[in-house]
């Protein structure tokens, strides 16, 4: 539940769950809304807590006070000021009843049109209205008439807590011409009002869309409950958890960290809808070769890691490719990476790292953010730079070899690792990978870029690199013959680093175990 910013609780009239789930009679609820939600089959209304007004009640505040009829404020207001939105305000969140058929001049604490003040909890505490006042203005402000919610959308000015109360008909209720289907009235409402929510920035930036019912028809229920949630698991989800009222209570008090009240304490959030968010771990952000913090050069490859940043481990395949020209893709199993805003093209994902090219042109602090699947994670920052080499390490049993090769073919390596490696030897040619020579442009490259200037330094020997240069996104190839010194030194692996401009890749790296990048020479 991490994440949500702006909550939206739409709540139905008098039916079960039965009457709308797999109904002909709600077609939009079953075949648009539970296809991408989260829902819960076992969502009840309190136990014996009836009829309308007690569940409203619940909803606000955990409790129905004792309430057991639908009668207005004259007769049912409370004193206290222990109620969600009392504590919402005291916390500085934001928020707006919208109610349909009032008119927004006065405070509506008796019926009109279809309008049923019953349905209305915010009305019943004096807190809100100044003791059943019809002129408060506290009251006036944030009990509006629904038809303010499309331009409230529009404009931004949508509380970050709204409660959306359809009137008699469209909350299934009444029967109302021409359907004089209660269930088929509430399904096109939702058909309307949903949609307008969903396109809105303050739902796609971090929303989340509860829809409930008050009561089970003759009984509790179960009466359901659907969230559409960024952050939701969704994809038809449910589960058969026992929630009701004070579970819906409780999970909006969570959400915008304020105290549990009365029932809310003694129930199960609904938490088990929503996914877990992705999270950045602070200082992760690091070289895609030395996994050492920082070091993001412009154009070369890094890393970040965290928790629950993919569903999948793999990387990039051909398919990833179709129609994207000489562009990298930016969105792999709909994993994407925000550097300073910028899209960085993605290489490689698991829950834990994801590989990804910083973009060209970024310099200084760098901020990142992770999108999985549309959800956001935090933002991290970590430092670029204009040059940190890095050799693309190969760990075997605990020792870093370079990602090397020799002309014909073979792996630099220990022999025992495989009949594919072999130790170098003075004379011989060794073809080295790294990152973060230079900066460079993102994206597909259409030649070979040289990089001048570059040192390899094996031991205590230093030689020039034959060939350097940019042969693939992010990847510089630095081609060097081993000097013939080592014919006369003792066989072994010796340290092995890069040195261009002046920088260094570092003697060791953030591998498991942290160690040098050795190179076995024999005579």
């Amino acid at each position: 539940m991490s994440g949500v910013k702006n909550v939206f609780v739409i709540v139905l009239e008098n039916h079960d769950w039965s009457a709308f789930k797999g109904s002909s009679r709600a077609p939009y609820l079953n075949r648009t809304l539970l296809p991408q939600a989260s829902h819960a089959e076992q969502y009840y209304n309190p136990p014996g807590i009836h009829p309308s007004l007690p569940n409203y009640l619940w909803i606000e505040a955990g409790t129905n006070f004792g309430v057991t009829n639908d009668n207005d404020p004259s007769s049912n207001h409370q004193s206290t000021t222990s109620h969600l939105i009392s504590e919402l305000a005291k916390a500085g969140v934001s928020w707006k009843t919208y109610q349909e058929d009032i008119s927004g001049t006065i405070c509506p604490l008796t019926g009109v049109n279809k309008y049923a003040p019953k349905h209305n909890p915010f009305i019943y505490f004096d807190d809100v209205t100044d003791a059943n006042d019809p002129n408060s203005a506290v009251c006036i402000n944030h009990v509006r008439p629904f038809a303010e919610l499309a331009n409230d959308l529009k404009t931004g000015a949508i509380p970050q807590y709204a409660f959306l109360t359809p009137n008699l008909c469209n909350a299934g209720h009444d029967t109302c011409a021409p359907q004089n289907d209660p269930v088929g009235q509430s399904d096109d409402w939702l058909s309307t009002i949903v949609p307008m929510i969903l396109n809105s920035k303050a739902y796609q930036n971090g929303g989340a869309i509860f829809i409930t019912w008050d009561e089970g028809e003759l009984a509790d229920g179960p009466i359901g409950l659907i969230l559409l949630s960024p952050y939701a698991k969704g994809g038809g989800y449910s589960n058969s958890i026992y929630y009701n009222h004070g579970s819906l209570l409780r999970t909006i008090e969570e959400i915008f960290g304020v105290a549990l009240l009365r029932d809310a304490a003694n129930q199960a959030d609904l938490s088990d809808l929503f996914g877990s968010a992705p999270v950045l771990t602070a200082g992760s952000a690091a070289n895609g070769a030395t996994y050492l913090p920082g070091g993001l050069v412009p154009g070369s490859w890094a890393v970040v890691k965290g928790a629950n940043l993919s569903n999948t481990t793999r990387i990039w395949a051909a398919s990833d490719f179709s129609g994207l020209g000489d562009r990298l893709p930016v969105n792999l199993g709909g994993v994407e990476v925000n550097v300073n805003n910028l899209p960085a093209a993605v290489y490689y994902i698991s829950a834990a790292q994801i590989n990804f090219q910083v973009p060209a042109g970024i310099s200084g602090t760098a901020s990142m953010q992770v999108f999985v699947n549309g959800v956001a994670s935090n933002t991290i920052t970590g430092e670029t730079a204009n040059s940190a080499p890095g050799i693309f390490p190969v760990v075997v049993n605990g020792t870093n070899y370079p990602a090397a090769v020799f002309l014909d073919g073979t792996y630099v390596g220990d022999p025992s690792i495989g009949p594919s490696f072999r130790n170098a030897r003075p004379g011989e040619v060794v073809v080295l990978f790294a990152t973060g020579l230079a900066p460079s442009p993102a994206g597909v490259l259409s030649s070979v870029i040289g990089v001048s200037g570059v040192t390899v330094a094996i031991g205590n020997v230093t030689t020039a690199a034959d060939f350097a240069g940019l042969v693939a996104p992010g990847e510089f190839q630095i081609n060097f013959t081993v000097p013939q010194q080592f014919a006369s030194m003792a066989a072994g692996p010796y340290p092995i680093s890069i040195q261009v401009n002046g920088v260094s890749s570092p003697a060791s790296i953030n591998t498991i175990p942290p160690g040098p990048i050795v190179i076995p020479i024999q005579p």
